[in-house]
């Protein structure tokens, strides 16, 4: 056993530097996927309102939801992004595609995937509503 202690001790520079490689690898491809998912959201905010949603919690993992409307309130893009590591990718959620957010709201458990996905998916379809509903800023209000 105090062999193993020696050998830990004399070894704890290398443990520690690593250890702070990873760390940093970890914190670069974090990075990247972000980047990755902003472009993305870029991109599909030319087609329409978007909005993203979230489901899911931090011990069994996040789901988020990217929902692109027309002015009608017809889906015009759908993205899903899960994962537990930083290789997780949007992916294309074409079951959503031609959906309203009507019908989102109303029938979740029409939409084929896990329970957390279908709470980012309504997640989103109320951000959009709610986007819908809200008065531009340049138009008065009349009480």
């Amino acid at each position: 056993m105090s062999q193993i202690v020696d050998t830990i001790a004399q070894n704890a520079g290398f443990f520690f530097i690593l250890l702070a490689v990873m760390w940093a690898a970890q914190f670069v491809l974090a990075y990247v996927q972000m980047r990755r998912f902003n472009r993305r959201i870029l991109e599909v905010r030319q087609w329409g309102k978007t909005a993203v949603g979230l489901g899911g919690d931090r011990y069994r993992g996040r789901a988020y939801a990217v929902l692109t409307a027309d002015e009608k309130g017809n889906i015009v893009n759908a993205d899903f992004f899960s994962g537990s590591t930083v290789f997780a990718r949007v992916r294309p959620a074409p079951e959503v595609v031609g959906m309203t957010i009507d019908q989102i709201l109303a029938d979740p458990e029409a939409i084929p995937t896990s329970k957390k996905g279908r709470l980012a998916f309504v997640s989103a379809a109320t951000y959009l509503k709610e986007a819908f509903q809200a008065k531009p800023n340049n138009q008065p209000s009349h009480a």
